[in-house]
């Protein structure tokens, strides 16, 4: 039985392995953007490193056309674009737990 969780862990590892060569990290955004999820994520213990930095700057970058385009059809009054509440609400998260 436990050579057969080794070879399925093996298994998974090599499947994860392959998210990496999706665009643009496209996995971890999709992961990010679950509400279950978010940022939060990437900050257990299996996440060394500085994976969720880097994370959050793939976010932003993908994210950033769509910002323009928001920012583009809201009158001048509109001054947080709800792209940027996602990253509030997320530090929020983050002063909570500290």
């Amino acid at each position: 039985m436990r050579t057969a969780l080794e070879y399925a862990t093996q298994k998974l590892r090599d499947y994860y392995a392959e998210t990496d060569k999706a665009h643009g990290d496209l996995y971890v955004i999709a992961t990010i953007m679950a509400p279950q999820n978010k940022l939060d994520y990437f900050s257990g213990k299996d996440w060394k490193g500085p994976y969720r930095e880097q994370y959050r700057e793939s976010l932003e970058k993908y994210l950033e056309l769509y910002k323009q385009r928001h920012l583009e059809t809201q009158p001048a009054s509109h001054k947080v674009s709800s792209i940027e509440q996602f990253f509030v609400v997320d530090q929020m998260g983050d002063r909570q737990k500290a």
